[in-house]
């Protein structure tokens, strides 16, 4: 497992997808779900299989309080870089300038 952190407090673990589960169980068991939690996993669907307790032992951190994480998001690496060739596409202006999204803007 390799990981990451974005400008704020999220973390993006890269793992192979034949680890997805085993990691998901461990990441619940330190970090479980608040009770009343209706979509603490998003994105595409896999199944979690129960921690080995072998795994649970050697564990060397204690499950944290229920809701401690508010969700993981599932997913997987895209395409990778492309040209983009329609220019309604593109994120920047033909002069380099930021698009606005607000719809009160013309660019």
């Amino acid at each position: 497992v390799a990981y990451t952190f974005d400008a704020g407090s999220n973390a993006c673990l890269y793992l192979l997808e034949s680890d997805v589960s085993a990691v998901l169980s461990a990441i619940n068991h330190v970090f479980p779900p608040a009770n009343d939690s209706v979509e603490y996993l998003k994105g595409l669907p896999v199944n979690i299989d129960p921690l080995d307790k072998k795994v649970t032992e050697s564990l060397a951190m204690k499950p944290h309080e229920p809701g401690s994480l508010k969700f993981i998001i599932h997913t997987q690496l895209g395409e990778g870089p492309q040209v983009v060739q329609d220019l309604d596409q593109h994120l920047l202006t033909p002069a380099g300038d930021p698009k606005f999204l607000n719809p009160r803007h013309d660019n």
